[in-house]
């Protein structure tokens, strides 16, 4: 996947992104730091193809669940070098999605729940409403760490919030600025996908992208935290 970046074939109704957590990531992407996969984005839509009128989504039946959802059909790699494009294969997906992981300092109860979310990502390229329900766990995720680190971290007992803990580590400098502008981010999509049912989270790369920021972020969050 290295030299490819992840784009919508179709040129119609394109949004631009509009949260600074998926930017920051996206520059890191497309530059091929830190030699992470190079999943990228430019402007993408919500497409779903061949859905079921009244459901919104594909049927799943015993005839095409093992098969890639329609849905997925309009994303595309296109090579950074030369500017040509190719359909995106479940192979491809699997070895992007794949490689982005947690280090060893992570406490065990969050290296589970990242596998089920990023499985459940893995999977979505065969059912595309699993995009958000990966994005849910994401989320789940990132309150659970905030939630290990300030128990670690020997939070009072009145910290008991996304918001608190991210405050708390942060007056406490167990989380950087920078970082807790990122989480803090990752707070409001959070609500805005929970209070809002906002289609941003059924877009592939934000959902990868998500994943890999959140993955850095944690790593970067237990680096720190068992030295206190």
């Amino acid at each position: 996947m290295l030299g490819y970046v992840l784009v919508d074939r179709n040129p119609l109704a394109l949004v631009p992104f509009r949260v600074a957590r998926f930017s920051q990531l996206t520059s890191r992407a497309l530059d091929g730091a830190g030699g992470q996969q190079a999943f990228g984005h430019c402007r993408e839509r919500h497409t779903l193809s061949d859905t079921t009128p009244t459901l919104g989504f594909r049927e799943l039946t015993v005839a095409n669940f093992l098969t890639a959802d329609p849905a997925s059909s309009v994303w595309a790699l296109r090579d950074r070098r030369t500017g040509e494009t190719r359909p995106m294969s479940a192979q491809d997906w699997a070895e992007g999605i794949l490689t982005i992981d947690l280090g060893g300092n992570v406490p065990l109860e969050l290296q589970r729940m990242f596998r089920v979310a990023r499985g459940t990502l893995l999977y979505a390229f065969f059912f595309y409403p699993l995009y958000g329900v990966g994005m849910g766990l994401v989320f789940m995720l990132c309150d659970s760490a905030l939630r290990i680190a300030a128990d670690s971290a020997g939070a009072p007992s009145r910290v008991k919030d996304f918001k608190s803990r991210l405050d708390w580590l942060s007056q406490h400098r167990v989380i950087s600025s920078e970082a807790a502008e990122r989480w803090d981010s990752a707070r409001h999509l959070r609500n805005a996908f929970v209070h809002e049912g906002t289609p941003l989270a059924n877009l592939p790369s934000i959902a990868v992208n998500e994943l890999e920021t959140t993955a850095l972020d944690i790593d970067s969050l237990f680096a720190v935290v068992p030295h206190l």
